[in-house]
């Protein structure tokens, strides 16, 4: 069985609309690939939907995550510092109008990357919570994401989530950097079509050795706990109660590895994007 992502452009008026609504509450040109997963899920999203953009609307939400954001940055500042040819490359650059711009953009995805964690967070404890208490979906939670009967999720997964720019406001073709829905910088000059691609491929390569280190594992770990016993200030609880959820599940033959992906790669996946996503401003 394999799952996929439905877009925007396939997605039923229903889910469109929900697209919409989380594209606005996150000032996004796109929704995010999580919340394109759940698109599958047309009930399920449904279901979600209430809880999850009224915390992103509600300025006690936007505090809590402007808090924990905070610092992110600040850990990041002082114990990762970039590698010297990134440094190099930033200081090459550093009046230029495509990396003000850039930088603009940049924080902004951190800012919703911040936001995407708490929601995932939730969203784990909360389908776990009932799902180990009724040993219901047990197979599924209890294998690990390398047996065969976890989903399949096709190649590269771990880098569509993590690494791509699908929340970037770019066009790679003319690589036009936008910031609030206008552009700053003519599309033209040469520099601007090679400035972005070296700078995130450059981050990412320094990122991915990053992981490997014995700080940044800590780092992660530590950065979970905090979210966790932050989730009771949620201004609005994230909940799939088990009679509910069921009823959903009874439509989807495969909605169980949903919620495997739910449980084990979405969380996993939201936290290594909040933290690439700070390793690229600084």
């Amino acid at each position: 069985m394999k799952l996929y992502p439905t877009p925007e452009t396939k997605a039923t008026p229903e889910v469109k609309a929900i697209y919409e609504e989380l594209k606005v509450a996150l000032n996004l040109p796109n929704v995010p690939l999580f919340f394109q997963f759940l698109g599958s899920f047309p009930d399920y999203l449904v279901f979600l939907s209430e809880s999850i953009n009224s915390n992103l609307n509600s300025p006690k939400y936007i505090e809590l995550v402007a808090k924990n954001s905070h610092f992110v940055k600040q850990v990041f500042r002082d114990s990762f510092p970039k590698d010297i040819l990134i440094q190099n490359f930033l200081t090459k650059y550093q009046n230029t109008p495509e990396l003000y711009n850039l930088k603009e953009e940049l924080g902004h995805i951190f800012e919703t990357n911040a936001k995407l964690v708490f929601i995932f967070l939730a969203l784990r404890e909360a389908v776990k919570g009932w799902a180990v208490a009724a040993r219901k979906l047990s197979s599924h939670f209890e294998t690990s994401p390398n047996s065969e009967t976890a989903p399949n999720i096709g190649k590269n997964f771990e880098e569509q989530f993590i690494y791509n720019t699908d929340l970037l406001n770019i066009s790679h073709g003319e690589t036009e950097i936008a910031a609030s829905g206008k552009s700053l910088v003519p599309k033209s000059t040469g520099l601007s079509q090679a400035l972005l691609p070296q700078y995130l491929n450059q981050c990412e390569l320094e990122f991915k050795e990053l992981l490997k280190t014995e700080a940044l594992l800590f780092f992660r770990v530590e950065l979970e706990r905090i979210a966790l016993r932050n989730l009771d200030l949620l201004p609005f609880p994230i909940f799939s109660p088990i009679n509910v959820v069921l009823e959903i599940a009874k439509k989807y033959p495969n909605f169980p590895d949903l919620l495997y992906l739910l449980c084990e790669h979405f969380p996993t996946y939201a936290v290594q994007r909040y933290l690439f996503s700070a390793y690229m401003l600084y």
